[in-house]
């Protein structure tokens, strides 16, 4: 799962789960997707990673914009790691990846 475009990750446990519904009884993993553009507005950005134990790149841009009575979003993503290096710069094998990512939503 990507992080692409994601404002809030919350863990919801007992009882306050039960505001999802009657079968998240052990609790519920609320994902909140990030806010729309203000009215009347377009916007852009760039996001750039980069992760040292693996000598990853995570990098993802996205567009988005408001009107009176429609929102709209799209974001391409894309992210790559070598093999993990362990606390001791050993080579941990089978562990790289590579994975692209594009989200959109119009309302």
């Amino acid at each position: 799962m990507s992080s692409d475009g994601i404002d809030n990750i919350e863990v919801i446990k007992g009882l306050e789960a039960y505001l999802f519904g009657p079968e998240a009884i052990g609790g519920v993993v609320s994902i909140t997707d990030e806010h729309p553009a203000p009215v009347g507005t377009n916007m852009a950005d760039l996001n750039v990673k980069y992760y040292s134990n693996t000598l990853g790149i995570l990098s993802d841009v996205g567009f988005k914009g408001a009107e009176k009575n429609y929102n709209w979003l799209i974001r391409f993503g894309g992210e790559t790691h070598a093999d993990y290096l362990d606390g001791d710069g050993n080579r941990i094998p089978e562990t790289g990846l590579a994975d692209i990512t594009v989200k959109q939503f119009g309302l």
